[in-house]
Order: C-alpha cells, then sequence, then structure tokens
C-alpha cells in the first residue's frame, strides 16, 4: 500500500527519480556487490546510507574524515509535523530524517515545498520546525555544541572545535554596549530585545552570522 501510495503522488513528470528514492525507501536497496534484493536501509535511510557509505570510502582512502558537531537546540516553541498535517507515522518519520540530514537551506526549501504541495498548507509547527533546521544547518557550520533561545536572551555554548575565533566574540563584546557578555564557563550571552520577542528565528540567524 505504500509503494501504491507513492506512485499515486509522484505521478507527475520529472518525478521519476523521487519515486526510486521512496521505492528505496521502503524495500531497501539490497546487496551492493550481489544479486540480493533485500535489505536494512530502511532501518536508517537512504540519505544517511549514501553518507556512511560516502565515509567509509573516504576512511579506506587515507582521507580525513572529520567528525560532525550535532548542537543541542532549544527554542521553547512547538517545531514538530503534526499527525493531522502527515497522517501516515511512516512517512512522518521518513520526514524527519530527511530534515535532519539536510546540509543547506536549499535542501530545506525543496522539503517545504513538497510538504506544501503534498499537504497543503504548511502550520506554524512545521514552519517552526523548518526553521529550527535552518539554525541547525549555521551551528553545525560553526561547531557550536548548545544554543538556547528564550523571550529575553539567547545562551551560545561553542564545542571545543568550535570555528568561532576569540576575535569575533570580542567584537561582539565591545560592539553590544553591555548587551553581550561572556561567563565563567565561555558562554556567549545576549540579553535579548524586542525583535527577539517578535522574531527569535530572525534574531537567531543574524547572531550566528555576526559570529561566522
Amino acid at each position: 500500500m505504500r509503494r501504491l501510495r507513492a506512485i499515486q503522488e509522484l505521478s507527475e513528470l520529472g518525478s521519476g527519480f523521487k519515486l526510486a528514492i521512496q521505492d528505496l525507501e521502503i524495500r531497501g536497496a539490497g546487496n551492493l556487490l550481489g544479486p540480493s534484493q533485500s535489505g536494512h536501509i530502511a532501518a536508517i535511510g537512504f540519505e544517511l546510507y549514501t553518507q556512511l557509505m560516502e565515509k567509509a570510502v573516504r576512511e579506506l582512502k587515507g582521507e580525513d574524515v572529520h567528525e560532525e558537531v550535532t548542537p543541542e537546540i532549544t527554542f521553547h516553541l512547538p517545531a514538530f509535523i503534526p499527525g493531522d498535517y502527515v497522517e501516515d507515522a511512516a512517512e512522518r518519520l521518513s520526514l524527519y530524517r530527511r530534515l535532519s540530514l539536510s546540509r543547506s537551506d536549499e535542501e530545506t526549501e525543496e522539503i517545504r515545498e513538497e510538504l506544501a504541495d503534498r499537504f497543503g498548507k504548511i502550520p506554524g509547527e512545521v514552519e517552526n520546525l523548518l526553521e529550527v533546521i535552518n539554525i541547525k544547518i549555521l551551528l553545525t557550520r560553526l561547531a557550536i555544541a548548545k544554543f538556547e533561545v528564550t523571550p529575553s536572551q539567547m545562551v551560545v555554548t561553542f564545542h571545543e572545535k568550535t570555528s568561532v575565533t576569540p576575535q569575533k566574540v570580542v567584537e561582539l563584546l565591545h560592539r553590544g554596549k553591555g548587551r553581550y557578555r561572556l561567563t565563567p564557563e565561555s558562554k556567549l550571552v545576549v540579553e535579548g530585545g524586542g525583535e527577539l520577542k517578535q522574531d527569535p528565528f530572525g534574531a537567531a540567524k543574524m547572531l550566528l552570522q555576526a559570529l561566522s
């Protein structure tokens, strides 16, 4: 039934590749070096599977493989895919997995367009989730371990491998006129203004762009 539903939903011109990906998600890719057509790729998803394969190949070639820092993000806002928007639980799980593997705003935007096309107007909770994913992409690039946003402040916890230079932090401290402070634990605390309450995602992006 899932395969029939995928065929029905992806029937427009040029959707053959998406249909093939859906089929791989459902039944698995099988043995890459043999004739078997059964596999366990569904346990982790096609995108993560290919990333793991790419990493393994690079390691075998002797190339440097850097482990990504997975940031912890807290926005205190509802950010999820409601069951009454995407009813199929397996489909919701697949969408969560694809979003978690996004590495650019363009990839997130493609999923946004797909959601609107397949399921209709995007609810606020899903819009929040898409924004959180875009923030996560910035945090990953900067190797920031933890990022918390409340209506009154933003708190940044840097990973030991962060690409944010001390000079950038010092510039913010001098420019912020008391709005920015560094704690003894080397956490950057940004006191919020009106823009943080009105547009927390926009304020977060401005801060991270200033640090990059």
